[in-house]
């Protein structure tokens, strides 16, 4: 599952290699970058001095066009009829019985309920194929909280439930190495220490109990307004909010970036150059950010990053 959540990390709608390919391959290959000269023939691809202007406009229409149609293709068709890669992450959870608590402020976050409707998790795929079926048949409750069909929750905390967490996050032995060596020299007085964290996150999970599901009004996603947090945690149904923690939900800002970048570059060099340095940043770019999040996952799941296959 961590491996799975990692990779996740850079997912996005358009193919940067693809997007890269077609714009250079239309603007030098075909020569639409001659569009951008100072003509008042539309239809004349001759060389020319190029004007800023116009080349940014060209550059920025292109690029839209090409994640445009990858967009529109995945929306439309793949994640349709094929797969939905977040919503399939959210199923296999739940066959895991592995529940997911992600949070991108100090009381705020996303929870996937990954809580198994079956009796067994670890099974062999002939068990797995019939417990599938009855959930087919709706012999099994459904997956999601409460018996509904939302699994997925953009979640506000109170202050008093985010202390008790940190205050376990911070007594629990994040290295797995010191953990198994702490395991191998178990003694009368390391006994009570296990104990107390045992009831520490017995009392978070009474916690988390007490929360109140509410539907987003469309004031509040307009305003982006705060539940109140008193009586306990606020799930609210928000099926794509969790989108903004990985790049998928970023796209458009880096949409932005990209073309400005690439523009400037294609202006003072050539699209050639300027494709390859945005295909290096974006790849330098990716690897950052898989490599920041193994090592959050490493640091928050409790890992230790041999695990990690990215």
């Amino acid at each position: 599952m961590s491996n799975q959540w990692a990779k996740l990390q850079i997912y996005r709608k358009a193919s940067m290699d693809l997007t890269v390919l077609g714009i250079v391959t239309l603007t030098q290959g075909v020569g639409l970058r001659n569009i951008a000269t100072l003509k008042p023939n539309f239809g004349d691809l001759s060389s020319g001095v190029i004007n800023p202007l116009l080349l940014f406009a060209l550059d920025a229409l292109i690029w839209m066009l090409l994640a445009g149609f990858q967009t529109a293709y995945k929306f439309l068709l793949q994640e349709r009829f094929y797969r939905n890669t977040l919503t399939q992450y959210a199923d296999v959870l739940s066959l895991s019985n592995i529940s997911m608590l992600l949070l991108d402020e100090k009381c705020h976050g996303y929870y996937i309920h990954g809580k198994s409707v079956h009796s067994t998790a670890d099974t062999d795929m002939e068990e797995l194929n019939n417990c599938l079926k009855k959930e087919t048949n709706d012999l099994v409750p459904r997956r999601g909280l409460a018996d509904t069909n939302q699994q997925i929750f953009e979640v506000f905390l109170n202050l008093e439930f985010r202390k008790l967490f940190d205050q376990i996050q911070s007594n629990t032995q994040p290295d797995t190495t010191r953990t198994l060596q702490m395991m191998q020299r178990l003694s009368s007085q390391t006994l009570p220490l296990l104990e107390s964290n045992k009831n520490e996150k017995i009392t978070v999970w009474k916690q988390m109990q007490n929360f109140n599901i509410k539907q987003k009004t469309f004031i509040e996603k307009i305003a982006g307004a705060i539940p109140d947090t008193s009586k306990g945690p606020v799930f609210m149904n928000d099926q794509n909010g969790i989108i903004y923690c990985l790049l998928y939900g970023l796209e458009t800002h880096l949409m932005v970036f990209y073309i400005s970048l690439y523009t400037a570059l294609d202006y003072w060099t050539n699209p050639v150059l300027a494709g390859f340095t945005i295909w290096a940043v974006d790849k330098l770019l990716c690897g950052l950010r898989i490599w920041l999040g193994e090592k959050n996952i490493a640091i928050k799941g409790h890992l230790d990053s041999k695990y990690l296959l990215g």
